[in-house]
């Protein structure tokens, strides 16, 4: 009887530590999965995690400072912000001078406004998009606040400069609630968006604002 008791409480030691063993190897592992986490969030910028990459251009949301540090390493040579100057200039919105920041690391940075009426989407976005892209090498970061404005323009860069359709281009942007269209959701038909034809492009005119 004494051997019986002998071996069950031996048994039961051998359980309880096995346990603590397995409860250790599991919360080690987390901790070791916690620093890598926090490594990998110290040095990837949260907004290149988030972005779209296409070819040459990322699409992504507004950078902070610490991102704006590290984008060298990642390869970007250009930035094109297409944030509106007074969404800029509102230190409640956005905390430093993103172009001071980006001369200060050597990144060259060019502000072309989408915002209201003053300043809308108009053909010299994507024309300029299509020259620094021709004039530079390297990876050029495209971006607003959160990706929207940022990707349209770069749809019709699409368009434009890359022959591809206006829907493929379109279809794009479902990621940022462009697409399908407003008018596909409220009516629940799907409709295609393409090119007029050059009668009815000479018939229809597109007038812009003077831009200040």
């Amino acid at each position: 009887m004494e051997k019986i008791k002998y071996f069950i409480a031996l048994v039961i030691l051998c359980f309880s530590s096995l346990c603590v063993l397995t409860g250790c190897c599991s919360q080690s592992n987390k901790i070791r999965k916690s620093a890598s986490d926090s490594k990998r969030s110290a040095t990837m910028p949260v907004v290149m995690e988030k972005s779209k990459p296409y070819g040459r251009v990322i699409i992504a949301g507004q950078p902070n400072e610490t991102e704006i540090n590290g984008l060298t390493a990642l390869g970007i040579t250009f930035v094109i912000n297409v944030r509106g100057y007074d969404e800029m200039n509102n230190r409640s919105l956005v905390h430093f001078d993103e172009d001071s920041l980006l001369r200060s690391v050597g990144i060259p940075y060019k502000q072309m406004p989408v915002s209201g009426t003053a300043y809308p989407y108009r053909p010299e976005l994507i024309d300029t998009l299509a020259h620094i892209l021709e004039t530079t090498e390297g990876i050029v970061l495209l971006h607003c606040t959160i990706g929207g404005r940022a990707a349209m323009v770069y749809a019709g860069y699409q368009v434009k400069y890359l022959n591809v359709t206006p829907l493929d281009a379109m279809r794009n942007l479902e990621s940022y609630g462009m697409w399908p269209l407003s008018m596909e959701k409220l009516t629940g038909i799907p409709m295609r968006i393409d090119k007029a034809d050059k009668q009815e492009q000479e018939n229809q005119s597109i007038s812009y604002p003077e831009i200040k």
